[in-house]
Order: structure tokens, then C-alpha cells, then sequence
């Protein structure tokens, strides 16, 4: 018989982590917005969504490794702006083949333009 290894993580590690994350994120929004600035409402709340989610992740990242006592709020905010500028989506593949997005043209130097005039 094989026995299944539970994975599941530890409710009482789970909670820390979140804890410490809901603690700074209000300070996460702060910079973060700061950066968007010169966005519309719209764009600037999806900016915004889509980076907090990112810092999420590597506060969680960053727990998981033990490390948590290096998580700054406008480090992690810097960090996943960069990435959000870079095109590097929460969730999303990169794909350089696609002549339509927008990581393949900045990569490879492509210009979209339409054919009628």
C-alpha cells in the first residue's frame, strides 16, 4: 500500500503569513499608487490589483523561505511595479511568438500598425 503524503500547509503558518501581509499592505497601496499615477481610474485600480496580488506572492515567497524579516513594503511595491512594467502578469506565460503582445514587441523591436489608412 502507498501512503500519500499530506501536503496541505499549516493552518497556524498560513495565518502568520497573511497577518504580517495584511499589516503592510495598506503602506503597499500607498506606493503603488504613487507609481500609477498617470493612469485613468480604471487602468490605474487594475495596475494596482494586479501589483498587489504580485507582492502577495513574494511576501508569501518570502515566508516560506524564512526570510520574512527582509519583506519592506516599498521594496516589495518597487519590485512588483518593475514587474508589472516589464509585462511579467501574475499568472500569464510570456510569449515572444505572439507578434500582438506587448513582451515580443518590446523584445524583438515589433511595430504593430494597421493596414487601412
Amino acid at each position: 500500500m502507498i501512503a500519500i503524503a499530506d501536503q496541505r500547509p499549516q493552518p497556524k503558518r498560513l495565518a502568520n503569513w497573511k497577518r504580517g501581509f495584511l499589516t503592510m499592505m495598506p503602506n503597499i497601496i500607498k506606493h503603488v499608487k504613487r507609481a500609477f499615477r498617470h493612469l485613468d481610474a480604471e487602468a490605474r485600480s487594475e495596475a494596482v490589483q494586479e501589483v498587489l496580488v504580485s507582492t502577495m506572492l513574494a511576501y508569501a515567497r518570502l515566508d516560506q523561505r524564512g526570510k520574512v524579516d527582509l519583506a519592506f513594503p516599498s521594496v516589495l511595491a518597487r519590485f512588483a511595479v518593475a514587474q508589472f512594467h516589464d509585462g511579467r502578469r501574475v499568472g500569464t506565460k510570456l510569449n515572444c511568438r505572439d507578434v500582438l503582445s506587448p513582451y515580443a514587441r518590446r523584445k524583438k523591436g515589433l511595430q504593430v500598425e494597421s493596414l487601412r489608412g
